[in-house]
């Protein structure tokens, strides 16, 4: 049901329903807790702190994003601790931090293995 959840809170968000992907996602985070899936507590954080990045929460996103990354750890997939470096650059960036994004960023190109996804990440560096 969590892994649900974080799904539809996730096409929610893309969908731009963001107040609904936000509630959406909180809850599938919350189950992802006291199942005690690390993983997917991680996936769903990165999830909402997209979320809140949309919405214009740089602060609350780097707080989520912050946790994610913790809870991938050195050993968590590699391409999820890449997006979320990515959205962690963004964030840093809407908050006016150029140095902590361009080393967010440089860590996720670092562990991009595809070109395509680390070419997004260098459109970010560019802007």
């Amino acid at each position: 049901m969590s892994k649900v959840l974080r799904r539809l809170g996730e096409a929610l968000g893309a969908l731009g329903r963001f107040d609904e992907a936000a509630e959406t996602l909180v809850a599938s985070l919350r189950l992802f807790v006291e199942c005690g899936d690390t993983l997917g507590e991680a996936l769903a954080g990165h999830a909402l702190g997209v979320v809140r990045l949309r919405q214009g929460d740089a602060g609350q996103a780097l707080g989520l994003l912050r946790s994610a990354l913790e809870r991938l750890g050195a050993d968590g997939p590699q391409v999820w601790r890449a997006r979320t470096l990515k959205e962690l650059g963004r964030a840093h960036a809407l908050l006016g931090r150029p140095e902590e994004s361009a080393a967010a960023w440089r860590g996720s190109l670092a562990l991009f293995g595809d070109a395509a996804e680390a070419r997004q990440v260098a459109k970010y560096l560019a802007e």
